[in-house]
């Protein structure tokens, strides 16, 4: 699908963020449990909010040696640093290789995965010279931030998950958490105008079901 741009800033429905949702994945195969494709380009709407200002920069997740469990500090990093855009909850660490003229290709990991499972097809499908593969980590995955989670029992409650209650602001791990951070990385990118086509592997095929 299509994010929306609208004059006060991109929302989406139930969120704050207006963005623009297939009624119908026209390009939807199979079940999304085992990671497939879903595209649109029709479009809702939602409330409007001033857009917000800009993220605050939050580094990627670091420890110093010390603070390393001395059974783990001979142990190589397995995720490598790709690009970092900022978030509303931090960095995130993505790649986007491919044409810039390509079709963008959205690929979502599944639980405790990173963005490294789709390494090889995004090498594979953005030399055929028609695709421009985006993958990321998600929040709490690989290299992308991990910020606290938020336990409030309510969704409509404005507390624990604001900065003002708890510091930094805190996220409730939820599809709507990764399909706003999914929108922030697009903005980051200046792909809100892009038409998209998102692939996802088990519990990102959901989050591209709810996308």
């Amino acid at each position: 699908r299509k994010l929306a741009q609208h004059p006060a800033g991109l929302t989406r429905p139930g969120a704050g963020r207006v963005i623009c949702r297939p009624h119908t994945p026209s390009g939807c195969r199979g079940t999304m449990a085992v990671g497939d494709v879903a595209s649109g380009s029709s479009f809702g709407t939602g409330k409007v909010r001033a857009p917000s200002a800009s993220p605050r920069r939050r580094d990627m997740r670091c420890r110093t040696q010390a603070q390393v469990p001395k059974c783990f500090r001979d142990v190589k990093c397995p995720y490598p640093q790709a690009q970092v855009a900022q978030g509303e909850f931090g960095a995130i660490n993505y790649s986007l290789i491919g044409p810039k003229d390509g079709e963008v290709v959205v690929c979502f990991h599944g639980l405790n995965g990173s963005r490294m499972l789709f390494e090889e097809f995004g090498e594979y499908i953005s030399r055929q010279g028609r695709y421009r593969v985006l993958s990321f980590d998600l929040y709490g995955h690989g290299l992308s931030n991990a910020p606290k989670v938020d336990l409030c029992p309510a969704k409509a409650c404005r507390g624990c998950g604001e900065a003002a209650c708890c510091g930094a602001p805190r996220g409730r791990y939820d599809l709507n958490f990764f399909v706003d951070q999914t929108e922030d990385l697009l903005s980051a990118l200046g792909m809100e105008e892009e038409q998209l086509n998102l692939v996802g592997f088990s519990l990102g095929g959901t989050i591209a079901v709810a996308f």
